[in-house]
């Protein structure tokens, strides 16, 4: 009987080999075989699948597979970052994730969630508690996770600012800083697999 942590560990493996083989397909001079020389993707595989491994959470496993990508992509991102990025992946939740990407651009999110993102006024906890119910009941944690993408110079808002009274086109205003739109790149899809 195999131990659930080798069948995660093989369904891993599986994982990134089925999309190095996809972008050998669709990228134009994409070649694995050159990255068995790429130290940078390497370090990031090797990081990526432990913490992979330590978790069952899906968003994040699927963060950790795009960033793996977008190592053997040779992205814009700085390898320093992209171990800083790891590491934020390994200790955050899914939550943290979710909350990155509505984040980006509130009302885009909330518009193609078939939700109204016209609001005269209000706080940007409103704007949450519409795209995630489910953490309505949760303010405690909600805020925990506002703090943490703050201090982690993700986002430009803590907990402190989701219930600042502020306009309509305030609430949906983009909230990631710099490095947190590249984060999101970083972990996402690229866009030559899309």
């Amino acid at each position: 009987m195999t131990q659930p942590s080798e069948k995660r560990k093989e369904n891993i493996l599986i994982m990134i080999d089925e999309r190095l083989k996809e972008l050998e397909v669709k990228v134009d001079r994409f070649n694995i075989e050159q990255l068995s020389t790429n130290e940078n993707f390497l370090s990031v595989t090797l990081q990526a699948t432990q913490i992979s491994l330590r978790t069952h959470q899906d968003d994040k496993r699927v963060a950790l597979l795009n960033a793996i990508t977008n190592s053997a992509l040779s992205t814009s991102v700085d390898e320093n970052l992209q171990q800083m990025f790891l590491s934020f992946i390994d200790i955050f939740n899914e939550w943290h994730l979710r909350i990155l990407v509505l984040l980006k651009d509130p009302k885009q999110y909330l518009e193609a969630a078939g939700l109204n993102s016209n609001f005269s006024m209000g706080g940007l906890s409103d704007v949450v508690y519409l795209a995630y119910t489910e953490l309505r009941s949760n303010d405690e944690f909600t805020k925990q996770i506002f703090n943490d993408l703050y201090n982690k110079g993700l986002s430009g808002t803590g907990a402190s600012g989701l219930n600042t009274m502020m306009t309509g086109s305030g609430m949906v205003a983009p909230r990631l800083s710099r490095m947190g739109v590249q984060f999101l790149e970083f972990i996402s899809e690229p866009s030559e697999l899309r």
